[in-house]
């Protein structure tokens, strides 16, 4: 009796977990990579830009106090707003680098991953039939 008992445990067990899922799983993992990837380079495009502008505008006020060093009538203020505006701008175009490295991670995974229909054997009222099933394909470079 133990043992018909087990072996029903068993089959009942092996009957649920015989093959993989039949609803397709609405899975779009490369274009959320793709739509990640592009999101991050355009953060990147900005931060650079804006880097660049706060250091170029910073470099013209320094240039334009240069050109009036050796005028007497030009009163030169001690304030240090070029040297802000160039350090600062400097470190928002340093910013965009991480951005531009994690978007060209996120295109690379995107590329990896792709549909297959994979030609699986199941069980269908009492019969084997091949059913082909959608699945998510990673290729691993080695």
């Amino acid at each position: 009796m133990k043992k018909i008992i087990l072996f029903t445990i068993v089959f009942l067990a092996s009957i649920s977990s015989f093959s993989q899922q039949t609803l397709p799983v609405n899975v779009s993992a490369k274009q959320d990579y793709l739509k990640k990837s592009k999101n991050q380079k355009t953060v990147g495009k900005i931060l650079l830009a804006g880097g660049a502008a706060l250091s170029i505008t910073g470099v013209l006020i320094a240039v334009n106090d240069l050109n009036h060093l050796f005028d007497p009538n030009y009163v030169h203020s001690n304030n240090n707003t070029s040297d802000v505006l160039v350090y600062s701008g400097l470190v928002i175009a340093a910013g965009s680098i991480p951005f531009f490295l994690k978007s060209s991670k996120n295109r690379k995974k995107a590329i990896h991953f792709s549909f297959k229909s994979q030609m699986i054997l199941q069980e269908k009222y009492g019969n084997f039939v091949y059913h082909t099933i959608p699945s998510l394909q990673l290729k691993i470079c080695l």
